[in-house]
């Protein structure tokens, strides 16, 4: 894990993002002559001369079977990694940082996008730092001045992702227990009942 930008510096360009990356996505995705499209793969090509594939393409065109509120979301975080991945410190990172940066907004950010609204990645600190040391963390970059070990302590503290899925196992196990303990009643019960009548 190489040693990437410091979180403080990507923290402060995420606070100056442009109005421009923080409008309502419509479901064509284009608003005048920009287009999340055309932003992803400009920023792809700060690494990689390579064109987008159509199927690549794919992971940001809207699938009617797709939530729209999520999907809009999502969108909004690709623009708002764009914007951040532009900072001048990422500029000479290698050729395959383009498919690093392809995966992290095709797959991460759209599970992000179920829990978190741009607007809070922007507004609220924790979700700030949260998307900073993710696109790190995607990167294979530990922030400038802490260790591999710190870097993921501090990550952990703030996925959103990752408390939810926690939550919901937990959600799952209790429900499991219920589950069981209703049964077990259940099987007493019968078991009582039974031996009521043979008396």
């Amino acid at each position: 894990m190489s040693q990437g930008p410091d979180v403080g510096v990507l923290l402060q360009r995420l606070v100056a993002t442009p109005a421009d990356f923080l409008v309502e996505i419509p479901i064509k995705v284009e608003w005048g002559s920009l287009s999340v499209l055309a932003v992803v793969a400009d920023t792809l090509r700060l690494w990689s001369q390579a064109s987008l594939s159509p199927e690549l393409a794919n992971n940001w065109r809207y699938q009617s079977k797709q939530d729209v509120t999520q999907y809009r979301n999502h969108m909004r975080l690709c623009l708002l990694a764009c914007w951040l991945l532009h900072e001048e410190s990422f500029a000479d990172l290698p050729e395959n940082t383009s498919k690093k940066v392809q995966q992290w907004m095709s797959k991460d950010l759209k599970l992000l996008a179920e829990l978190v609204k741009a607007d809070h990645v922007v507004r609220d600190s924790d979700r700030r730092e949260e998307f900073v040391r993710s696109a790190l963390r995607a990167l294979d970059l530990r922030p400038a001045g802490e260790s591999r070990a710190l870097a993921s302590d501090r990550l952990q503290t703030l996925d959103s992702v990752a408390r939810a899925r926690v939550i919901q196992e937990t959600k799952a196990a209790q429900d499991r227990v219920r589950k069981i303990r209703a049964e077990m009643q259940k099987k007493r019960a019968a078991e009582a009942a039974a031996a009521w009548g043979r008396e």
